[in-house]
């Protein structure tokens, strides 16, 4: 829920590429969760590409988003970025 709601921010450009993400404490207590379960919503957004996250420092949006949305929606059915007309296979 926490991974898929700040992946929605991104997507829709309430986040924006560059943009500091809040930090894994601040949204562990906004959403009332343990910071572990927070720190496992960062890892799925850093894996989709949407966060990038360095060490000791806050993380940011993604500043190729529209880079991952093209790359996903020219290799997944179902999934389009604009301009890009998703695979049909």
């Amino acid at each position: 829920m926490i991974a898929k709601d700040l992946a929605d921010a991104i997507k829709d450009g309430t986040m924006l590429p560059g943009e500091d993400v809040p930090s894994v404490g601040d949204i562990a207590h906004a959403h009332g969760v343990s910071v572990g379960t927070a720190d496992r919503a960062f890892a799925q957004l850093r894996e989709d590409g949407l966060i990038q996250v360095s060490r000791g420092c806050r993380g940011i949006v993604s500043p190729r988003q529209e880079e991952v949305r093209c790359r996903l929606a020219s290799t997944l059915p179902g999934i389009r970025a604009p301009g890009i007309a998703a695979h049909s296979g």
